[in-house]
């Protein structure tokens, strides 16, 4: 990934535009540290409910939360998507004069006819009129004869005979040509016919180009599948070590705590008083010791999804917007010229991850 460079002249522009010029390991710099190992094992067994221990992680949500308000200024104003719709925006509607941004401002009878010149201008390009359609339904015309007039259109002068022949003899180039010149078709034709076979050619590159990004946002979604594993997981694991090892015990503490019904503040040198004292001390060693267990294992689960986040997922993006180029370059289609200028958003997917530092407690189908 790219390195910051602040120069002296940006030091003179407002500190949004400085932001502005912030990559995505810079947000990610931004973001507040995780807290400690220790700090998360001592937060999670005060005493009270879990719920109740949140307010300890309120500063880093409160950080995290300034982060993603100004990286959400700075996307606003610098996303490339937006180049992305402007060029889908300007782009003609096939058959018509009518861009897709205009879409919106037509009135159901415009977008009618706009629906009818689209049909008639696609026919058109095809060599077919709906006179010819008319005629096929009528029988006045065969579907060769429609075919062979659309061959013709479509090659400049073949018929899809001699496109068959020349298909099933599996003709060369050169071949091609010395037989349209003994069929006496022109010079214009055959470049015609010569620009068919390039266009094919170019056709066989794109489809293995189209199955690979295919692949890729598979792998994408495969990789946001892995981080939702990784803490689910983990979850499971504590789940499995609180049942083996302390529920038994917690829940036998907590009965005979609740039939001692605990402290008597009138006397606190009473008999009654030492045995509450000794069996909540018992209980906290419970909580602490499966705490020091769990906790690193839920930490270590995050720190593994902000790895993928930064270490797995911008190849594979980086290989997307690199076949989207080399579709760009074949086919000349602005999408596709747009799309591999889009930048990902690995900022967002990072503090996506961290805010699931105190979900420790949740249920695994929430992770």
């Amino acid at each position: 990934m790219k390195k910051i460079i602040l120069t002296l002249s940006l030091a003179a522009v407002s500190h949004f535009n400085v932001y502005a010029q912030l990559t995505q390991d810079a947000v990610i710099a931004m973001c507040p540290e995780l807290p400690s190992e220790q700090d998360m094992i001592d937060w999670a067994w005060r005493p009270g409910a879990p719920e109740d221990n949140k307010p300890y992680y309120e500063k880093f949500h409160e950080a995290l939360n300034k982060v993603r308000e100004k990286h959400e200024e700075m996307k606003a104003k610098t996303h490339p998507n937006r180049k992305a719709e402007e060029a889908a925006s300007k782009k003609k509607i096939e058959g018509t004069n009518v861009t897709v941004g205009q879409l919106d401002n037509m009135s159901d009878a415009q977008l009618k006819a706009m629906a009818k010149q689209a049909v008639k201008g696609r026919l058109g390009n095809l060599g077919v009129s709906m006179a010819d359609i008319e005629a096929v339904q009528s029988g006045k015309m065969t579907e060769k004869e429609l075919a062979d007039k659309m061959m013709a259109k479509a090659t400049g002068g073949l018929t899809v005979s001699d496109v068959e022949f020349i298909d099933k003899n599996n003709m060369s180039p050169e071949e091609i040509a010395q037989f349209m010149q003994m069929a006496g078709i022109s010079e214009g034709v055959q470049a015609a016919a010569a620009k068919g076979k390039k266009d094919a050619a170019t056709m066989a590159k794109v489809a293995p180009l189209q199955e690979k990004v295919g692949r890729l946002t598979r792998r994408l979604n495969e990789l946001g599948q892995k981080t939702n594993k990784l803490r689910r997981e983990a979850r499971a694991e504590g789940i499995d070590l609180w049942n083996r090892l302390y529920k038994k015990p917690v829940e036998t503490l907590e009965k005979e705590l609740a039939d001692l019904g605990g402290y008597d503040e009138m006397n606190i040198d009473k008999e009654h008083n030492r045995k509450v004292k000794i069996k909540l001390e018992q209980h906290q060693t419970y909580i602490k010791e499966y705490n020091s267990k769990y906790i690193p294992l839920w930490r270590n689960a995050i720190i593994a999804c902000l790895n993928v986040v930064t270490t797995e997922l911008p190849p594979v993006y980086k290989e997307l917007r690199d076949t989207y180029a080399e579709l760009y370059k074949l086919t000349g289609d602005p999408q596709f010229d747009a799309l591999s200028k889009l930048k990902e958003d690995i900022a967002e997917e990072y503090m996506g991850q961290i805010e699931f530092i105190d979900r420790y407690d949740h249920d695994i189908e929430k992770l």
